[in-house]
């Protein structure tokens, strides 16, 4: 009977431990693909990101905290569309759509 007490809390020790461990708030292998791809993540918006240098918004897409890998890695970046359908950059702290005029000036 002893043993079995034992036993039973080195089980619970280790499944408590094994459980605290699971919940990080920051993804490493989000803020990796971020640093790597030359993008900043916008404060304030969950998952979108602009290019540092052209200032194009994306959207990141991350497989790390799904099961399984979808064919794709762990993180990928696809551009941003916003409800009109269109492009957009993140110039002085807003998202601003790119329109047919702003790119026959570019």
């Amino acid at each position: 009977m002893k043993k079995r007490t034992i036993i039973l809390l080195v089980v619970m020790v280790l499944l408590v431990s094994l459980l605290t461990s699971c919940g990080t708030s920051s993804n490493s292998a989000d803020e990796a693909a971020t640093e790597m791809s030359n993008f900043k993540m916008i404060d304030g918006k969950d998952y979108l990101a602009y290019s540092l240098d052209t200032h194009v918004v994306y959207y990141m897409f991350s497989t790390a905290e799904t099961v399984g890998n979808l064919g794709y890695g762990y993180s990928y970046f696809a551009p941003y569309i916003s409800e009109n359908g269109n492009f957009c950059r993140y110039i002085n702290d807003e998202i601003v759509e790119i329109t047919e005029t702003d790119t026959d000036n570019n």
